[in-house]
């Protein structure tokens, strides 16, 4: 008997053709299950369904070993943003039957290391790179090019995230996290104009004298932003998909000012 808290959020049926035949394992993992624990597992099913859209008709199968993941750690996770990281995951791990689909089991482990505060950073970072990279002129997997960006974040988005208190110190914790994590490339936290090459006069008047969080990113750190959203495979390379679905990609969490600046340094 499929848990309460998974038929509130996802229908048995639905819950099957996601996962395929895995959904045999389901059955004697939930029983030992709590209620709490079965909604958060049904709301990632359902997050993962959307994510997954028509194509959830087509035959495929999600393997027993990214379901434990859900069941050991998705089952704890209440935070929304968190959620649909994990349901991108799920949704990026359904291939068809007999298809090798463990390829997201590293970045179910990374997710898991990481606080909450970490996971809207990082959404923020590639959220924004993503909505700019179809003007950009540069190849994302020349890592070096990737790192050359600089992304620049208002501080009232800062303080949305982490709160006031003991912000310097917060932003060097998760920041550091996040670069032993490959997550990012560098970062800088302050009203220095020079973080940024050669600012142009607009850029320089939103810097003004308030501080600022400047990002490069990483190829690591994108791969994470591109499986979370159950981007479509090879994305980056074709002008016209990666156009269409960087501009049908909506902001999961929004906040009051969103990041701004961005600069490939020469």
């Amino acid at each position: 008997m499929i848990g309460a808290g998974l038929i509130a959020f996802a229908s048995k049926d639905m819950i099957k053709k996601l996962l395929g035949p895995t959904f045999d394992y389901l059955g004697e993992e939930i029983k030992n299950l709590v209620e709490k624990r079965c909604k958060n597992i049904g709301a990632i099913f359902s997050k993962a369904t959307y994510k997954i859209g028509t194509n959830i008709e087509e035959p495929g199968e999600v393997s027993p070993r990214v379901l434990k993941q859900i069941i050991d750690e998705g089952s704890f996770c209440e935070d929304n943003l968190t959620q649909e990281y994990y349901a991108g995951l799920l949704a990026f791990s359904r291939k068809g039957i007999n298809e090798n689909n463990e390829d997201s089991i590293p970045f179910f482990k990374l997710v898991e290391r990481m606080s909450s505060n970490q996971i809207s950073l990082h959404y923020f970072i590639y959220y924004t790179l993503i909505k700019n990279l179809v003007n950009l002129k540069i190849n994302v997997f020349q890592s070096q090019e990737l790192q050359n960006l600089k992304i620049g974040f208002s501080i009232i988005s800062i303080l949305e995230i982490f709160g006031e208190e003991n912000l310097s110190s917060k932003l060097s914790d998760e920041c550091t996290l996040a670069m032993k994590e490959s997550l990012l490339s560098s970062y800088n936290f302050g009203i220095d104009k020079d973080i940024f090459s050669h600012p142009t006069e607009s850029e320089i008047t939103l810097i003004g004298n308030t501080p600022f969080l400047s990002i490069s990113p990483s190829l690591y750190g994108l791969n994470l932003f591109l499986k979370a959203n159950n981007a479509p495979s090879n994305i980056l390379e074709n002008k016209e998909s990666k156009e269409k679905w960087c501009n049908d990609l909506n902001p999961i969490k929004t906040l009051s000012i969103m990041p701004i600046l961005i600069n490939n340094e020469k």
